[in-house]
């Protein structure tokens, strides 16, 4: 979003200040949600990595050892398990990011209330679809007919200017330069 688009639709420039602020805000929260899940992602890269290299260690000495073949299936068992595990997780946050991204093109007023509207069609979606993009883009495209109001510009509330508060008459009747004025007359000596 751009000040120049807000100040051609003839916003006042404190309307395209709340604008701008309102939009940083919501930027700066999915820029925060994509750096956590990023993050995340990183970490489960680097545990499966461990895990690989602990298997690697194990089946490499576990040559001739019956307990260390034991101890080996185990760990491939559990690994197995974690991988799994880690790879739904990574789905799971692929996912969101891809809700997310719709919810902007959409222009989505709040991506909470949009997310929980469409949970139950989000739920049978699965992002290793091959035509996921194009699935959830039917949802979005069905919601913003059935709950416009949910999508598009935020336009905020146009507040009245305030009057500044001035009290009535002339606070001080002096300073215009009144020759009658006793109190300057004494500070007229002094100066």
């Amino acid at each position: 979003m751009k000040r120049d688009y807000l100040t051609g639709l003839g916003l006042e420039a404190g309307m395209v200040d709340q604008v701008m602020a309102e939009y940083g805000r919501s930027s700066q929260d999915l820029q925060a949600q994509l750096t956590a899940s990023q993050a995340e992602v990183a970490n489960l890269t680097t545990t499966i990595a461990t895990r690989d290299a602990d298997i690697k260690a194990l089946h490499e000495a576990s040559t001739g050892n019956e307990t260390l073949q034991t101890q080996l299936t185990e760990l491939q068992t559990k690994y197995d398990g974690l991988d799994s595990q880690h790879k739904t997780e990574v789905q799971a946050i692929q996912k969101d990011a891809a809700v997310d991204r719709m919810a902007l093109k959409y222009k989505a007023k709040n991506v909470v209330a949009t997310r929980a509207t469409l949970k139950e069609k989000l739920d049978e979606l699965e992002f290793t679809d091959k035509d996921f993009e194009t699935k959830l883009d039917g949802i979005f495209a069905e919601d913003v007919e059935a709950t416009a109001y949910m999508y598009g510009e935020d336009v905020p509330e146009q507040t009245p200017p305030t009057k500044p508060i001035v009290n009535p008459g002339n606070p001080n009747p002096g300073a215009q330069g009144d020759p009658d004025d006793p109190f300057a007359a004494k500070l007229a000596k002094y100066e």
